[in-house]
């Protein structure tokens, strides 16, 4: 690890920039604890990894071995720097369709199903809402919000056309409201 360190120092910004750049994204996906069985977990539930220890030979004459042990108050402050209060927008976009593709998926290579892009559609109409209070004058992301808007429509129309079950359970579990439910019929 040192060595590597050492290696960046000699090469040229860019590159170094490049490299540091990637292995900061690394440590901080191994650090989140990105795996298979922890995606769905919140991440306040997710268990701390262990301590990072390095160890490196140093070439001097003594031959001691340094040992870098991260004691507990510098656990706290990796976690602090790697918690989801300093993720990007983006980032947390991210986080947050990945929960959700999850949570409505049937089974577990399903991403595309109608009711999984309904509730995908809902977390991105919700951030771009958020979005929309902040920038008002950004047209781009309301004309985007817009088309959203109307995709989500048309699929909870044929989910309510095509089963009636899943378009309730779809609807009590995003919040929605059904607005084309009037008296004892749908209209439209």
């Amino acid at each position: 690890m040192l060595g590597i360190l050492n290696s960046l120092k000699a090469a040229p910004l860019a590159a170094s920039t490049a490299a540091v750049t990637t292995f900061r994204c690394g440590l901080l996906r191994a650090a989140r604890g990105y795996s298979v069985e922890n995606v769905g977990t919140p991440s306040s539930t997710r268990p701390v990894p262990p301590p990072i220890v390095l160890d490196y030979d140093d070439d001097s004459e003594d031959e001691e071995e340094v040992h870098f042990i991260e004691e507990h108050a510098n656990e706290d402050l990796v976690i602090k720097y790697l918690s989801e209060d300093n993720m990007s927008r983006a980032e947390v976009v991210k986080e947050e369709l990945t929960r959700v593709r999850e949570s409505f998926s049937v089974h577990e290579t399903d991403t595309g199903s109608t009711a999984v892009q309904v509730a995908t559609l809902t977390a991105k109409i919700k951030s771009l809402t958020e979005h929309m209070v902040q920038h008002r004058k950004d047209h781009s992301a309301k004309n985007g919000l817009l088309q959203m808007l109307s995709r989500r429509a048309k699929l909870l129309k044929y989910i309510r056309k095509d089963d009636p079950k899943v378009y309730q359970d779809l609807i009590l579990r995003l919040g929605l409201k059904d607005k084309t439910y009037v008296g004892s019929r749908y209209v439209k």
